[in-house]
This record gives structure tokens, sequence and C-alpha cells, in this order.
């Protein structure tokens, strides 16, 4: 299990350039820019954790509840990650796991 408050980095989850791209292009989706994404990051106290499936029994009472109750699941070449809005201006808590 990965998890990082800063601004994901590919070496540090050990994705391939393919699938860090794909969670890249979809955490930058709703801004204009890597920038103002990294900026709204930092702000909204964002969460990324990069788990196995054979991780999510080590889950506490929030992560759980962002894989069982996300505010939404996107699909990213071969990966789900899902989300969980955890604060009032938007922030929230993404998981990323391989899907079987």
């Amino acid at each position: 299990m990965y998890i990082t408050s800063l601004w994901p980095e590919r070496a540090a989850l050990g994705l391939s350039k393919h699938v860090y791209k794909a969670l890249i292009n979809n955490l930058t989706t709703p801004f204009e820019s890597l920038e103002q994404a990294q900026s709204f990051w930092d702000e909204g106290a964002c969460q990324l954790i990069h788990i196995n499936p054979s991780e999510l029994s080590m889950l506490d009472e929030l992560q759980w509840l962002c894989m069982t109750e996300p505010d939404f699941i996107d699909v990213l070449a071969g990966y789900s990650l899902h989300c969980r809005i955890t604060n009032d201006i938007g922030g929230g808590l993404f998981i990323l796991i391989k899907n079987n």
C-alpha cells in the first residue's frame, strides 16, 4: 500500500507510463492546466492510495467507504480509481486499485 498527500509521482507509484498518464489525465480533467490541478490537489487536501486487491483488509473506515460508497469510479487501463469527496471545497480521497 502506498499513500501520498503530495501530487502523485509515477516512480513512487510504480506504474507504467500508460497507466500513470491515464491517472494524471483523469485528475486534471476538471482543470484548464496541470498546474491548476496540482494547486487544487494541495489546497483541497487530496490523498491518493495505491493498493493491491490483497490489501483491502488494511483500509481504515474512510478508505473503506471510498471503496464501497465512492462518489465516482473511473476505469484506467486495467485499474479502477475510486474517489470520495472529503471536504467542502471538493478535495477527495482517491484509491487506485488494479482490476482482477
